[in-house]
């Protein structure tokens, strides 16, 4: 049996591409909204540019602008897709559906809270940051014991994907705003020596137009 010195796995996380309320500004949590035709063209391109890693295997979130991300990866990449719920983006409860602007208007106070003391904030009907963070970490250390020294392509969403990279980097959460994830961007991390390690952030250079590099988790 191989060393744990000697196992790692490396992972390529694919921020969905491009939905209706990505583009204004909408929060959308477990609420399933589609892609648009940027971000299916966004997909297409993520295809393109990770063909090129030889990768074996493909996990995606189960809400449809993921799964369908994953679909056309996987076309271009002739990899199946596996749909894991724990994959989703955070649970926003009573905010989805809404603009941060509505949001500051109603639940001022429970806004000021979410963005400064994230370990302890609750949003309304939602879920924590540290249940998203459980969730998402424990579904990334199965794949990769799943999966020992290869490659992987793991479709899924911003605000996990900007909780995956402070956690491993140790961040304070209140600094999460501070990681742009964008759609259609590639973030690449690997597990070796039983610990997670970042490696490349948000790369969208296979992108056609430079993204706006937005701070929240909408």
């Amino acid at each position: 049996m191989e060393e744990l010195s000697a196992v790692s796995t490396t992972l390529f996380l694919v921020r969905h591409g491009e939905t209706s309320f990505n583009h204004r500004g909408i929060y959308q949590g477990h609420q399933d909204i589609p892609l648009n035709d940027r971000g299916r063209q966004q997909a297409r391109l993520v295809g393109e540019k990770l063909k090129e890693a030889r990768c074996h295997f493909l996990w995606s979130s189960d809400l449809s602008r993921a799964r369908e991300t994953a679909q056309i990866i996987g076309q271009i990449a002739d990899l199946a897709v596996h749909e894991d719920r724990r994959l989703r983006e955070i649970a926003f409860g009573q905010w989805e559906g809404r603009s941060p602007q509505e949001i500051r208007e109603i639940w001022p106070e429970e806004l000021t809270k979410w963005r400064t003391e994230p370990e302890t904030a609750h949003v309304p009907g939602g879920e924590t940051l540290l249940e998203v963070v459980a969730r998402v970490m424990e579904c990334l250390d199965e794949i990769a014991a799943l999966y020992p020294n290869q490659r992987g392509i793991v479709v899924l969403h911003g605000g996990p994907i900007r909780l995956i990279a402070a956690t491993i980097l140790g961040l304070d959460l209140r600094n999460r705003y501070l990681i742009p994830i964008d759609n259609g961007a590639i973030t690449t991390i690997k597990k070796a020596k039983g610990r997670w390690l970042l490696l490349g952030m948000n790369d969208h250079c296979h992108l056609p137009t430079p993204p706006e590099g937005g701070g929240y988790e909408v």
